[in-house]
């Protein structure tokens, strides 16, 4: 770690060489180390350290954006200079507000120096208990656990200056037979509250649920869907919570802002505060973080901006959700997504269906009309018939095509607990959920 001091110090040293009329530095830099695991093998056990600076300027109301991967004063120059050039030939951004000026953030912890200071054979003597039970009953692990730490460090030449550090772990397994596989993840700001094994003790379970899969036809079904799938489902809805989205047409959410759109047992908001998350306490322009509602008890409450986004909007500010990787602009997008729980444990929406299917997860899930939040995708590692109250078999896996808006107006049960899976989610069980395809497998 670099430290703050240090990387904003770096971020001034680039400022001074900037000609333009405002300038933006941005540092990004992070420590991983990976185990990865084939066939019950650690096959990959590496350790990559990146940095990346990244160079905005505007210049007459042009943008302009450059970066390099180099600390030192030649590379800082020349990449300032490059945006200068870059913006020089581009056309005018009439939606530009120009950069903020300093801002006040709230405290964020999100660093764990045991994390960050890990010993790799650590990670390697977790992977060996996994492997070591799944091999006993003739299983097949595949999948990796990894550990992050890093900073983002951020300044300009209105005052700004921000600096974040940071810690994430992350374990997903897929652990497979010849006949069927399961699935399980965790992710937690620190390895101590990852949960590794239980991870892998989900995965087998599922695994050798997962055996002799019938067939069923497509159709409407009761499903439950467990957080994974919720989240992956979800975001053909999230996607048009965006600022950006609405201003341009792709989204129907904002002229329906304070009507009922879903059921009133479905809440859902943005905090990139929580420590349930991933926290951040500001986004990629430094507007500082906060708590959006996005829907309570049904109703739609706000979509999230940019300052790009809103400039123009009557009475639209900022809610701190750009997001970077667009060239020179940003782009906006809910990333801290948290839905209300509720009282209903997976056991219980199980013993409550008489016909009906579980899902483990979603995959190739693609949005096909964001006006009418319509996705479609597949199921994987686990997908199982349950009648009268029991789960009696493993199915193959099926194709669903459906509205998300629709789906959360038929929820009939909240999980009472959520877990983090890219959203901080419980499981969900929904009354007539299409399918419309099946696979052979």
């Amino acid at each position: 770690m670099m430290g703050s001091d240090r990387l904003l110090s770096i971020i001034q040293r680039a400022l001074a060489f900037s000609s333009a009329d405002q300038t933006e530095v941005t540092i990004g830099r992070a420590d991983t180390e990976l185990t990865r695991v084939a066939n019950n093998v650690i096959h990959q056990h590496v350790a990559e350290a990146s940095v990346q600076v990244a160079v905005r300027v505007a210049l007459n109301g042009r943008l302009g954006l450059s970066s390099t991967s180099r600390l030192d004063d030649a590379a800082l120059r020349e990449t300032v200079e490059t945006a200068v050039a870059v913006a020089a030939n581009s056309q005018v951004d009439p939606e530009f507000p120009g950069f903020p000026g300093a801002q006040a953030y709230a405290p964020v912890k999100a660093f764990d120096a045991e994390t960050a200071g890990q010993d790799p054979r650590e990670r390697a003597l977790a992977i060996a208990r996994v492997t070591g039970r799944a091999r006993r009953s003739s299983l097949s692990v595949a999948g990796y656990l990894a550990a992050t730490a890093g900073e983002l460090a951020m300044g300009n030449s209105l005052g700004l200056t921000a600096y974040h550090d940071y810690t994430r772990a992350g374990v997903t397994f897929v652990v497979s037979s010849p006949h069927g596989s399961g699935y399980a993840s965790d992710e937690a700001v620190s390895m101590r509250r990852l949960g590794v094994d239980e991870a892998a003790a989900r995965a087998q379970e599922k695994c050798l649920l997962n055996q002799n899969q019938v067939d069923i036809e497509p159709g409407p079904y009761t499903v439950i869907l467990e957080p994974e799938a919720v989240a992956t489902f979800l975001s053909g809805l999230t996607v048009g919570f965006s600022g950006e989205a609405v201003k341009d047409g792709r989204s129907p959410l904002g002229r329906l802002i304070g009507q009922k759109l879903v059921g009133e047992n479905i809440s859902l908001w943005d905090d990139g505060l929580d420590p349930r998350g991933e926290p951040l306490p500001f986004d990629a322009e430094g507007t500082p973080k906060r708590r959006v509602d996005l829907i309570q008890d049904g109703v739609i409450k706000s979509v999230v901006h940019s300052r790009s986004s809103a400039a123009g909007l009557p009475g639209a500010v900022s809610t701190g959700h750009a997001v970077s990787g667009r060239g020179p602009g940003v782009g906006v997008f809910p990333a801290h997504v948290f839905m209300a729980t509720g009282n209903a444990s997976l056991e219980e929406m199980i013993a409550s269906t008489s016909r009906g299917l579980l899902v483990t997860r979603f995959w190739y899930h693609r949005v096909v009309h964001p006006m009418r939040t319509l996705v479609t995708g597949l199921t994987r590692d686990g997908t199982f018939l349950v009648e009268d109250g029991r789960v009696v078999a493993a199915t193959k896996n099926l194709r669903y095509t459906h509205p998300v808006v629709e789906a959360l107006n038929h929820v009939e049960a909240v999980g009472s607990e959520a877990r983090w899976c890219g959203m901080h989610v419980p499981a969900l069980k929904i009354r007539g959920f299409m399918f419309t395809g099946v696979t052979t497998h």
